[in-house]
């Protein structure tokens, strides 16, 4: 489970990036909105931290 964490914030993070990135420019980046790509982002990070708070709890 911590191999998926370590997963899933990397993709955060280039979600986050690309996000960002797409909100300067003012275009779509990876093919969607901006707030659709922070919505990913947001959302693998979240699993992430779950993930990573279960395995401490084990």
């Amino acid at each position: 489970m911590k191999n998926l964490a370590k997963v899933l914030l990397v993709v955060g993070a280039v979600g986050l990036g690309a996000g960002i990135l797409s909100r300067l420019i003012n275009t779509p980046v990876i093919g969607s909105k901006p707030v659709a790509i922070f919505s990913f982002a947001d959302t693998c990070l979240l699993l992430a931290i779950g993930l990573l708070l279960l395995e401490e709890k084990k």
